[in-house]
């Protein structure tokens, strides 16, 4: 599938991509661990590959995202990867199987593990600028790769209803389910941009590090 700029590639090569960038991040493998004691398992056949484009630099990014869940479904999560190792991870809190509540992000940063929380609820009723001007900023490495807001919102948008209408989805969830899960889709957008708003790398335009998470951050963590 692809949309201009945005390129979703094959999940053979995805999982090829991850498994690479794990083993050369240790900021990757951090995240890794987090998750795994936020009590999520990885599910590594669910992997998503991205390349992206910028217009700007012009070149091209690679970013791939690795899902991960609860047994109980409770909670979702991702940690997305882009070439150079930059990662972030988040965990999506769900009640009553479909009804998203929380996201919480998770970076390393400067040697420490930063668990940052807004609320769907939040994002609802104040805005993203207003949730994100309450959040830690991150100051990232200069990018590789400048991407657009939009593009982060784009690869969120594909990764989302990818995961949702996938194998472990449709096993897990019944079709009123998946169509409630569908409804969320614009909470995980406006939680992308949050997520890509709290990376400074550059003082014009999005930083890869901040996009890469941007685009697993919330979309890759439902499913």
């Amino acid at each position: 599938m692809n949309s201009g700029t945005v390129f979703q590639l094959d999940a053979d090569d995805a999982v090829a991509f991850i498994e690479k960038q794990l083993e050369a991040s240790e900021t990757a493998q951090a995240l890794f661990r987090a998750l795994q004691d936020e009590g999520l398992t990885p599910n590594a056949q669910r992997s998503q590959l991205f390349g992206i484009y910028s217009r700007e630099s012009r070149k091209s990014l690679s970013v791939g995202i690795l899902p991960f869940v609860t047994e109980d479904l409770t909670a979702h999560g991702a940690i997305s990867v882009s070439e150079g190792g930059f990662a972030r991870a988040v965990v999506v809190h769900v009640q009553s199987r479909t009804d998203l509540i929380e996201f919480i992000s998770l970076d390393f940063y400067e040697g420490d593990l930063l668990r940052q929380t807004f609320s769907k609820d939040e994002l609802a009723a104040e805005g993203v600028e207003a949730v994100v001007e309450r959040l830690d900023m991150l100051h990232s490495p200069q990018p590789l790769v400048e991407l657009s807001g939009r593009q982060v919102s784009l690869v969120a948008h594909l990764a989302f209803t990818t995961l949702h209408r996938d194998e472990f989805s449709r096993a897990v969830y019944g079709a009123d389910d998946l169509i409630a899960i569908s409804k969320q889709a614009p909470s995980v957008a406006d939680a992308a941009i949050v997520m890509l708003m709290t990376t400074a790398a550059s003082p014009g335009g999005c930083s890869c590090s901040s996009s890469c998470y941007g685009c697993s951050s919330c979309s890759c963590s439902w499913g």
